[in-house]
């Protein structure tokens, strides 16, 4: 066994007795300290020289990733990717004599492997204790989307509290497909709007969200897009929802996810009135 690849496929650290289950013979870990390879930032701890202080931190104190940590790990979306590390640790835990910078720690049952990511289900969990409801169903909805979970894992949720794993059952949707489609579908939502997720539409196909089954709502950019040419495809369907004669309102992810944002209740407020005054007119006005 390699012990840059196993090193690597822990994050960037462990420890001496985690490489040797491994199949990493301390004759190997000897040479890699030699050669440069490989570090030792603690006693019994071996890392990459590229490892981030948070991957080393959760290994010499035995915790593990969790909640926006292990989130952002899993590839599901967060607000930031930067940050405090969060760490799941027994409850026997303590702090005494540690250097723990700004780590935050969740105290859970059980004992846990060193700089390991918590699963899906329990990093959501844990989650309910840093983040704010929406970014909470963000990723709620992305670990949906991606089957990570299922709307029954959302009912087993326990340390999330009650009221937040209410909201996380009435407004989770596997078919969101966006941080950004989420935060706009709950917001219309909210308002008191009906909103349908991948509504399809003869020519165009799926647009994200259909509102009071008229009104069609599409959210993209650069930020949730792997290239241009799905940017492309983007502006292609907004061209083919027009012509089918069906109102449309388009935003970049940006103006959904920045400090200041579309207040996009209102837009749909402003454009199913005129949709209706355009549609009254013809009615009245065959000629117009």
């Amino acid at each position: 066994m390699d012990i840059i690849a196993e090193l690597t496929r822990r994050g960037g650290a462990a420890r001496v007795a985690q490489l040797e289950r491994a199949g990493i013979s301390r004759h190997r870990i000897r040479a890699g300290l030699e050669t440069g390879t490989v570090a030792r930032p603690a006693h019994g701890v071996i890392a990459l020289p590229t490892a981030t202080s948070d991957v080393v931190l959760a290994v010499i104190v035995g915790g593990e990733h969790t909640c926006v940590s292990a989130l952002a790990r899993l590839g599901l979306p967060v607000p930031r990717r930067t940050g405090p590390a969060h760490l799941a640790v027994p409850h026997s835990f303590t702090t005494y004599g540690r250097e723990m910078g700004a780590t935050v720690l969740h105290y859970t049952k059980g004992r846990k492997e060193p700089g390991g990511v918590a699963t899906v289900f329990a990093a959501l969990d844990s989650a309910g204790d840093c983040l704010d409801e929406v970014w909470h169903l963000v990723a709620v909805d992305a670990a949906l989307n991606r089957g990570l979970i299922t709307m029954a894992d959302v009912l087993r949720l326990s340390r999330t509290s009650r009221a937040r794993r209410d909201f996380l059952i009435a407004h989770a949707d596997a078919r969101s497909e966006s941080p950004a489609e989420t935060i706009a579908r709950l917001r219309l939502v909210q308002a008191g709007f009906q909103v349908r997720p991948q509504a399809y539409v003869d020519g165009a196909g799926h647009v994200d969200l259909e509102v009071n089954g008229i009104l069609l709502v599409q959210v993209d950019g650069y930020e949730h897009h792997s290239d241009r040419a799905s940017f492309k495809r983007d502006r292609e369907k907004g061209r083919a929802v027009v012509k089918a004669g069906r109102p449309l309102l388009s935003y970049a992810a940006s103006e959904l996810l920045g400090q200041f944002t579309a207040n996009i209740a209102v837009d749909a407020t402003r454009a199913l009135e005129e949709w209706r005054r355009r549609t009254t007119m013809r009615t009245t006005n065959p000629a117009a």
